[in-house]
Parts: structure tokens; C-alpha cells; sequence
């Protein structure tokens, strides 16, 4: 939690949780699983900034860059 601003620390949760989803016509994204702080937490992560909303879905890659920055707070539940 370093990475983002102390006053949200009580807010965000860790571990992100994320839900793998490979749609019929073979695009492949990752859900960000939880409440806006969650979607806000990786939106800190990865832009270093957050929206009101945060953001819900992330990128194949975008889900390898934090897997390898971040790699002991993820968690990925895969449905087929």
C-alpha cells in the first residue's frame, strides 16, 4: 500500500482479487473483483491516479505488469 496515498490505506483491502473471463469472440480480460476502492486501488497501481470508479476490467497485459510488480496481493479465481 506504499504506492497509494496513506488517507485511503483504512478504505482499500488487499489481496486483489481478480476474476479471469475469456468472452466467445477470444478477447481475454481480467475483472477486478470487489467495491470501488478495490477498482480504485488498481487504477492507483497501474496509472498512478484514480477516477471516481475506478477501473472494473484491466488487459491481459496490463494484469502481467502488476502480477509482476505486485505479485504476493493478487489472486485470481478463473472461470471457463
Amino acid at each position: 500500500l506504499e504506492t497509494v496515498p496513506q488517507y485511503f490505506w483504512n478504505l482499500m483491502k488487499v489481496p486483489i482479487i481478480f476474476k479471469y473471463m475469456k468472452y466467445e469472440d477470444g478477447t481475454r480480460k481480467y475483472i477486478v473483483s470487489g467495491d470501488v476502492w478495490q477498482r480504485r486501488l488498481v487504477e492507483i497501481l497501474l496509472t498512478g491516479d484514480y477516477s471516481a470508479t475506478g477501473i472494473t476490467e484491466i488487459e491481459v497485459d496490463d494484469f502481467l505488469k502488476l502480477l509482476a510488480w505486485y505479485r504476493s496481493i493478487i489472486f485470481v479465481s478463473i472461470t471457463l
